[in-house]
């Protein structure tokens, strides 16, 4: 059985999802040199994040495994447009580190919110172990993420 289209553009969204994160991410490092390196950082992750969709596509498309019936691109697409307008704001903008923190807390939560990582199903491990890293690093990136907020605020 292969995934419709909707299951396997769905998936290409998270990827590009992933991919406007490391972007906004990208523009912080940009506006606040002091801390560049843990911007840095997170791009890379996010990058790595969008690779392993890709491949999580393809593996769609091949029929490899499926993902559940109720997620749809729209939903992601939604997420897609709130980041891209956070990272217009942040290249014209007089944006706080303070700020930026706090948006990207909120994407990060978001992203565990809305179970994208949660939607494989079938019996390839490799797949779910991949999946469970994705959650597990943005899980991750959101601690680090509010331990700097906090660092900000003292």
């Amino acid at each position: 059985m292969v995934a419709n289209e909707e299951q396997i553009k769905a998936v290409e969204l998270m990827a590009k999802c992933e991919a406007c994160v490391a972007d906004l991410y990208r523009v912080y490092a940009e506006k606040f040199p002091e801390v560049a390196e843990f911007w840095r950082n997170l791009v890379c992750e996010e990058e790595a994040h969008e690779e392993i969709l890709l491949v999580f596509a393809v593996g769609l498309k091949k029929g490899e495994f499926f993902i559940r019936q109720d997620v749809f691109s729209s939903n992601i697409w939604g997420s897609i447009v709130d980041i891209k307008e956070k990272t217009s704001e942040a290249s014209a903008g007089n944006l706080t580190l303070k700020e930026a923190l706090a948006v990207a807390v909120g994407i990060e939560s978001g992203f565990l919110e809305k179970l994208y990582f949660r939607v494989v199903t079938g019996d390839s491990a490799s797949l779910k172990s991949l999946l469970l890293r994705l959650a597990e690093d943005t899980e991750r990136h959101q601690g680090l993420i509010k331990n700097m907020l906090v660092k900000c605020g003292e």
